[in-house]
């Protein structure tokens, strides 16, 4: 027996005029199919999924990890970004990012 799927795609309003289709295709399906997986997909497990998927197609991205301070409480985030702009990870002006030492992109 063979097995097809059928997915209805409609790309964010934000990103659909901005990014190739197959680009807009995996920022709009990876989180919500981690939504649906039994175990935790958080922000870097979508990033990464995100990465690799559209590394298979040929495509350049950059991963980001930050944080912020939440009520006295740090929190950490990843995203995924394609030539700027951010594929994964949703609203991220808030988040610093980490850079490793000797990173040109480093704040002094």
């Amino acid at each position: 027996a063979e097995l097809t799927a059928s997915v209805s795609f409609r790309p964010a309003e934000s990103s659909s005029e901005t990014l190739p289709e197959e680009v807009a295709r995996v920022a709009w399906l990876v989180p919500r199919v981690a939504a649906r997986l039994p175990w935790r997909a958080d922000c870097l497990v979508q990033a990464l999924a995100a990465r690799h998927w559209l590394a298979n197609l040929g495509h350049d991205t950059s991963l980001h990890l930050g944080s912020r301070m939440i009520g006295g409480s740090l929190d950490a985030h990843a995203w995924l970004t394609w030539r700027g702009k951010v594929i994964t990870g949703g609203r991220v002006d808030e988040f610093a990012v980490f850079t490793a030492p000797g990173d040109p992109a480093a704040r002094h």
